[in-house]
């Protein structure tokens, strides 16, 4: 799962063993207890995001409002889209050069990488623009 704070591209990466709906409410609710909800989470149109269990997620943050993006349009959420791009190929990167086949280990590496590097939108680091 990649969570990814819109204006200061922080991204957090959860490895998930399966995509059932409880899991993702577990891991949004261990992001939204480190960082903050977020007024707007914008998803994918997955089922996950629209089971009962997101819901409840959502009815503890009353004020975050789930956004679907739209059907058959991945163009919608091209942040996200790209920021996917870019951690499958660090990530394959990662486990070449360490001669792993750990990419759970591996999301913790690239995580850290990817909000340490200088970012050509905001014109920094995503943990500088986070963490001052």
């Amino acid at each position: 799962m990649n969570y990814q704070n819109h204006a200061t591209k922080v991204c957090v990466l959860r490895p998930l063993k399966t995509k059932p709906a409880a899991e993702d409410a577990l891991q949004l609710l261990k992001v939204f207890l480190d960082f903050g909800a977020p007024y707007i989470l914008q998803s994918d149109n997955g089922r996950e995001f629209t089971a009962n269990v997101i819901n409840e997620l959502s009815a503890i943050w009353p004020d975050c409002k789930i956004v679907p993006g739209r059907p058959r349009h991945p163009q919608s959420q091209g942040s996200v889209e790209r920021c996917n791009q870019d951690i499958e190929n660090m990530l394959r990167a990662w486990m070449n050069d360490n001669g792993s086949a750990d990419w759970v280990t591996g999301c913790r590496f690239v995580q850290w990488q990817k909000n340490s590097s200088k970012h050509r939108v905001i014109g920094r680091s995503p943990h500088t623009a986070l963490f001052g």
